[in-house]
């Protein structure tokens, strides 16, 4: 079984909303939060495998770190714009960590294309139970 645990590593940028009812922003930041997060997941699972993909538009394969370690994946995005010479100079970036279980982490592969990162986390595979023989005796 899969378990992924997102782990909060950034806080969500606020969001001002003004209410006519006198409702505060923070009354609106879970539904805010849960609309623009900085990036979308899903889980789907396969034969021997599950596809974990995530939304990182903008991003190119080279500006996305993917690490694990201990069962803990992490994707993390940065993307500078401008230049450093400008004072406009800007940087985005995002990073999110997962908990993995009864996977092999010895065979995940990614994959990013049109905006998507694709990874295939294989199942674990249990190792066969030797056939074992109980004696059985009487009274």
């Amino acid at each position: 079984m899969l378990t992924l645990t997102r782990m909060n590593t950034a806080p969500t940028p606020r969001h001002r909303v003004y209410s006519p009812w006198g409702l505060s922003d923070d009354f609106f930041r879970p539904f805010m939060e849960a609309v623009n997060s900085p990036m979308r997941t899903g889980v789907k699972e396969v034969e021997g495998a599950y596809l974990f993909d995530a939304e990182l538009p903008g991003f190119t394969p080279e500006e996305i770190e993917l690490t694990i370690q201990d069962g803990l994946l992490t994707i993390a995005a940065e993307k500078k714009e401008g230049s450093e010479d400008e004072p406009a100079f800007a940087t985005r970036s995002i990073r999110r960590s997962f908990t993995l279980e009864d996977i092999d982490e010895e065979h995940i592969s990614a994959q990013h294309k049109n905006g998507v990162l694709r990874v295939t986390l294989p199942k674990a595979r249990a190792e066969a139970a030797a056939l074992r023989k109980i004696a059985i005796t009487g009274e």
